[in-house]
């Protein structure tokens, strides 16, 4: 329940001293009720006239309000308390995520730190709002009561006494079996969470290799463990609230029996008695509230220790100098030196070095190449000098020239603010262009912008854009190429030249040959006056470079003569690269006039208000679902409900028995909490006349102990049942929401960002949970209970009970609906406000080394400050409306009392007579006072369920694949092999995977492929044209193309010239407009899933998975032995990297593959596609990141392993090109050249010239 670490807070022992003040006003102010109450009743039994009463009834009403106003006062103190620590820790956390602290991520993943700074911290405050009251309600409200009871009844007061200590005991003791439960179920949440965000930006790469269906259950496990793991930390504190509410519920019952004897005995009157039955479940109420919170207290003091944890690992780093105690490197300039000696940098787990003692001195404006196998340090020495990893061992100096050498930590701000990092895959932000352009200059002009753009080769994109600067870009580049993308972080270089380091990390390695050509003449004056490291595999870099280093094994070796040799290497490549220029558009000049541009000034010009819209076919996808907040899509407060809620409404049917029996059992424990209150309260008033044997009051007795110990039995049963089919329902919801995404993953225009979907799975579901636990089942039952109490009192009065039936209306129905009035807008403006939240933040931590480098790291701390302080207004607003409206209902059922006593002192009661009917006086008022339990919660309920609107639309967004998901869950509900059901799995281990039975059953559709190969090509396309959404250039103009069967075919273009869109329809992933494209004389499109068991897909940026190197290559064959893992890492180059690692196969390979290098990520792809066995294979740029000995060589290796298949290979390089059998080149969407690599290096002077440049470089 409690973290020892609550206590350290700020200001906690000020809210305990506030907390004890409120405590001790609410128990005297309980002690008037109680002797009001009590007071009125006796008197009116007594045989005195109802209308005497007027003095205890006006007592009891006023301690009742003053009640509710410390409650209220206490609230407000504590929701100020919790809202302040919760921000701190939140800022805390974002100024490490914005400070460049890699291993925040690095441990935690992008998803899970977005969910704990929105969600996980809203738990946070809802813990610290609701513990520390119980806490001191717990020890002071009891105390005071206790105190109280001993004068009047000192048997009862002693039956107090020794419950609390028992209640405590078992408190401890199941709070003790249920916290490890809550623990793994917290931990099942974070799993489930980064699971579901992981395979959803991992979908295209799934869908390529035909593992949706495998990689549904796997996400539908996981939503299962997490759905029993969240049962069985429910069991437990169900139980506990059980077991809690029955020893209290039976210590009422007990004292009502001995206050019942000891009037029969004549040792007690009966307003003491009244009194103390009355105080009896005050006792008991805190310890009640403690029970019925418990769950949720759990739930929150794991999410603390969550951001808590995450706060402390990240706090402290592995240097021996913190960065706060070294000296700030001055200015760079021609002059300075940075030193680097015997560093070394040694990822977690890895089991070696990734740099090993490296020694080097960079000078002033020198530049400095880097080169060397994939995987060798490259990227890490590149991070290092960056600023994004600190050394495990050694020393970094930076010396102006002039002074001694000082040491420092070169990620602090005043060496970041000098650096200009373009790493293998620069982040681009969900932004307009020119936001992400100017992204290191945000005061660029958009003259300086364009002509940034123009240096760095946009200038086409921008002018296709048919918004130019306003078009917004998808989260990560989504719309994109990785060439264009890569384009966009040269420019940002650009419009900052007064940062004098410059980090490049392979800058031209997704372009083609010519647009490399092109790029590299207008990024030549981004060299000029800084220091510069490229990190390459391209040694046409090399002219540049004033010194070659190469890496091995983690050393650096400074290679002696590499320049030497390059340049008399040169006169041999100079023509080919001069014949390569002339059928490439130059840049001669277009940069001269860029500083002076840049000079001019950095002032914002007003540009003509344009309508903003997504890049190419991302036009559809922003269009269709977006949460950021005040978007043209975004839900608008007032929203109705949509005319068919095609995801949330069907499982009424599906849980109808299900719902029924919740219902019932949450009517029936209500009732029966309201009738031990009756029973109670007429078994002491019948006592009070002291019948001459025990027997007369048998009846109540008995009444008293089965309402006593069956409430609590029922509520555990209700919980239970309720939980569990919500859960199922959410749980189903999540496959739903996967099957749908994942039936359009590689379709244009269908990706979403990794934040919208997190919103949606973390607080849409969220909100539909919430809606049927909170809202739906407490109104269905007080309804139900509403109508059984005006139909029992109708039975008695006729008037009396239409009294209470407005009375109770106003609870039941009014109140809530002013509820729902007053906060709508309020909760509908927060819900929008988190969903852009969701979305922002997400893009934001993802981006998060752009933000640190561009010195934005405040700006940004600030937006999300005064985005989460919008969305703390609204949540007061609701606060301040909802005391309103519990003090409302505090008065509702305050008349009500005075209002029963009245009646039942009329109806029941005769002036001068005591006792026989008078005893139903307190049964009534006491029986009425319990209704409000069920009543309380309706006001809010309702207020949340308008919220209900915007998450059912934006499910809405989504088109369905029912079929899908219902084969998913057809293949979970199937035994799996050792006789466990499918759902039984640990889904939470990363390295599982399961059966080849749940993959596409494509079989028969590969030996139809087999056996078709002398009648048909394998692929044949038709006059194809393909346009893309939004767009009236075709990517595709009439393409025509036979491919053999076994033939090996590499395509060749331009960057945007439609090499990738030509992959994508092959595989059937979309149409073409016209045309026709068939696989072994069948429509590609017909195949639907079993593609992938046809023709293996490695796209431009395959995603490895937060999992296993294993669960990784198993993802194209689960049944893969471990052998056949190894041999698929051999026949890609793998097995030296392989051996490397300690942990083998089981190496955990971190979110985006971050354990990897890019070359090694694109090899881990490679592996995977060999393991599917498909017949035809298409890859997109499969050598990225490669040097070009690797290169050659996994390309021989790799035509050995696929030498039976045909292969379709779209590629940049012309490396190897001898060894395909077919070369086809595609320009604007038509092929301009095709033939033989012999055939067209004779007769194509184009071809020529390139093919001899890149043998050079």
């Amino acid at each position: 329940m409690f973290d020892k670490r609550l206590f350290a807070l700020p200001a906690v022992r000020r809210a305990l001293i506030m907390l004890l003040v409120a405590a001790f006003a609410h128990a005297l102010c309980v002690l008037g009720e109680a002797w009001g109450l009590s007071t009125a009743i006796a008197r009116i039994w007594n045989g005195n006239p109802v209308s005497d009463q007027a003095l205890p009834v006006a007592v009891f009403a006023a301690c009742f309000l003053a009640s509710q106003a410390v409650a209220w006062i206490s609230d407000t103190r504590m929701e100020s308390f919790a809202r302040s620590r919760v921000n701190e820790i939140r800022e805390r956390l974002m100024e490490r995520t914005f400070s460049g602290d890699a291993r925040l991520k690095e441990k935690a993943g992008s998803a899970a730190v977005a969910q704990t700074l929105i969600e996980g911290a809203a738990q946070v405050e809802s813990y610290l709002k609701l513990v520390l009251p119980k806490m001191v309600g717990i020890v002071v409200i009891p105390l005071i009561i206790f105190i109280a009871a001993i004068p009047l009844d000192i048997v009862s007061a002693f039956i107090l006494l020794v419950l609390f200590p028992i209640i405590v005991f078992f408190m401890i003791l199941i709070g003790n079996m249920a916290q490890d439960k809550a623990q793994r179920q917290y931990r099942a949440f974070q799993t489930m969470s980064n699971h579901f965000i992981d395979t959803l930006r991992g979908l295209p790469t799934i869908k390529a290799l035909g593992a949706g269906r495998a990689r549904g259950i796997q996400v539908f496990e996981t939503s299962e463990a997490f759905r029993r793991a969240t049962i069985d930390t429910l069991k437990v504190a169900t139980l506990s609230g059980a077991v809690l509410d029955l020893i209290a519920t039976a210590g009422v019952a007990a004292v009502a029996i001995m206050l019942g004897l000891h009037l029969i005995d004549g040792s007690i009157a009966l307003a003491p008695a009244l009194a103390v039955l009355f105080l009896s479940p005050e006792y008991f109420k805190p310890i009640r509230a403690f029970a019925g919170d418990f769950h949720a207290s759990l739930d929150g003091k794991n999410a603390l220790a969550a951001m808590l944890d995450l706060e402390e690992r990240t706090g402290t780093g592995t240097e021996e100098t913190p960065a706060e105690e070294k000296a700030a490197p001055a200015v760079w300039n021609d002059s300075s030196v940075l030193s680097l000696r015997d560093v070394s940098v040694a990822y977690e787990d890895a089991g070696f070095s990734a740099i090993e003692e490296t020694t080097i001195d960079l000078h002033g404006h020198e530049v400095v190449a880097l080169i060397g196998p994939s995987g060798s340090g490259k990227s890490t020495l590149a991070s290092l000098i960056a600023g994004f990893l600190r050394p495990s061992t050694g020393a970094i100096a930076v010396s102006s020239g002039i002074e001694a050498p000082i040491d420092v930590d070169l990620s602090c701000d005043a060496w970041r603010r000098q650096v200009v990092y373009i790493p293998q895959n620069p982040y681009v932000f969900k932004a307009s262009l020119r936001d992400n352009l100017r992204f290191y200059a945000p005061d660029a002009s958009d003259e300086a912008v364009l002509e940034a753009a123009r240096a760095a080769g946009l200038d086409a994109l921008v002018d296709e854009m048919p918004d130019g600067l306003d078009a917004v870009i998808g989260e990560g580049g989504r719309g994109l190429s990785g060439g264009q993308a890569q384009r966009i972080a040269l420019a940002r270089a650009f419009l900052v030249p007064e940062r004098r380091i410059l980090v490049l990390d392979e800058p031209t390695e997704h372009l083609d040959v010519e647009t490399e050509l092109e790029l590299k003449q207008r990024m030549l004056p981004l060299l000029k006056g800084r220091l510069c490291i490229i990190v390459t595999h391209r040694l046409h870099w090399l002219e540049q470079a004033d010194r070659v280093f190469r890496t091995e094994g983690g050393r650096l070796v400074e290679v002696e003569g590499a320049m030497d040799e390059q340049h008399a290497a040169d006169d041999g490549a100079r023509i080919a690269y001069d014949a390569a220029l002339t059928f490439a558009p130059t840049a001669t000049g277009e940069a001269a006039h860029l500083d002076e541009t840049l000079s001019a000034g950095r002032s914002p010009s007003v540009r003509a208000s344009r309508v903003t819209c997504s890049l190419d076919d991302q036009a559809s996808d922003d269009a269709a679902f977006t949460h950021a907040a005040g978007s043209a899509d975004a839900v608008a407060p007032g929203a109705d409900i949509p005319e068919r809620d095609r995801w949330v409404r069907p499982y009424f049917s599906m849980f109808r028995p299900e719902l029924i029996r919740a219902v019932a059992l949450g009517v029936a424990a209500l009732a029966f909490a309201t009738l031990l209150m009756f029973s109670s309260g007429y078994l002491i008033s019948r006592a009070a006349e002291r019948p001459d044997a025990i027997l007369l009051v048998y009846l109540p007795l008995i009444c008293v102990q089965v309402f006593g110990g069956g409430k609590p039995v029922l509520r555990y049963f209700e919980r239970l049942v309720s939980h569990d089919w919500v859960f199922r329902m959410t749980s189903d919801l999540r496959l739903r929401l996967y099957a749908a995404l994942e039936k359009t993953a590689l379709a244009p225009g269908s990706r979403r960002s990794a934040g919208e979907v997190l919103g949606l799975v973390s607080d849409d579901i969220g909100h539909i949970q919430n809606l049927y636990l909170r809202s739906i089942f407490p109104a269905v039952t007080a309804l139900l209970l509403y109508l059984l109490v005006v139909i029992a009192l109708g039975c008695l009065s006729l008037p009396f009970a239409a009294g209470t039936a407005v009375l109770l209306g106003v609870a039941a129905f009014v109140l809530p609906l002013i509820s729902w009035r007053a906060n709508r807008t309020h909760l509908e403006r927060s819900k929008n406000a988190t969903d852009a939240c969701y979305a922002n933040l997400t893009d934001d931590v993802l981006g998060s080394n752009d933000i640190v480098l561009a010195g934005r790291g405040a700006e940004f701390l600030e937006t999300h400050r005064t985005a989460q302080s919008a969305i703390a207004r609204e949540e007061s607003a609701v606060e301040r409306r909802r005391h309103v409206i519990d003090a409302s209902m505090a008065a509702v059922f305050c008349i009500g009392t005075c209002m029963t006593i009245v009646w039942a002192g009329e109806r029941f009661a005769e002036p001068g007579a005591m006792g026989n009917a008078a005893n139903w006086v307190a049964a009534f008022v006491l029986g009425f006072l319990s209704l409000a339990e069920a009543f309380s919660p309706l006001p809010h309920g309702a207020a949340v369920s308008c919220t209900y609107a915007q998450s059912i639309t934006h499910l809405n967004r989504i088109p369905e694949a029912e079929d899908e998901a219902r084969a998913i869950r057809h293949a979970c509900a199937k035994p799996a092999k050792g006789g466990r059901n499918g759902q039984e799995r640990g889904s939470d281990d990363r390295d599982a995977f399961p059966n080849r039975k749940c993959h596409a059953d494509a079989q028969g559709d590969t030996r139809l492929l087999n056996e078709a190969d002398a009648t048909h090509p394998a692929i044949d396309v038709r006059e194809v044209v393909y346009v893309y959404d939004g767009s009236d250039r075709p990517a595709l103009d009439g393409i025509t193309l036979d491919i053999p069967f076994g033939q090996k075919v590499a395509v060749l273009g331009r960057s945007g010239s439609g090499k990738s869109t030509l992959l994508s329809l092959m595989r059937g992933d979309a149409a073409p407009r016209n045309g026709s494209i068939r696989i072994a004389g069948r429509e590609a499109s017909s195949f639907g899933n079993s593609i992938a068991r046809i023709a293996g897909y490695v796209q431009q940026d395959p995603y490895v998975f937060d999992q296993t190197l294993r669960a990784n290559l198993r993802i194209a064959d689960p049944n893969a032995t471990d052998d056949d893992l190894r041999g698929a890492m051999e026949s890609v180059g793998l097995a030296p990297a392989l051996a490397r690692l300690p942990r083998g196969l089981n190496t955990l390979c971190g979110e985006d593959g971050a354990r990897f290098s890019g070359g090694e990520r694109h090899r881990i792809a490679l592996a995977r596609v060999l393991l599917s066995k498909a017949p035809i294979i298409m890859l997109d740029e499969p050598m990225s990141g490669l040097d070009p000995d690797t290169e050659t060589g996994l390309l021989d290796t790799f035509m050995n392993a696929a030498q039976n298949r045909t292969l379709v290979m779209v590629t940049h390089h012309l490396a190897g090109i001898e060894r395909f059998d077919r070369v086809v080149f595609i320009e604007d969407g038509r092929i301009a050249m095709d033939g033989t690599p012999a055939a067209l290096a004779r007769s194509d002077a184009r071809f020529q010239a390139l093919l001899e440049f890149d043998a050079n470089c």
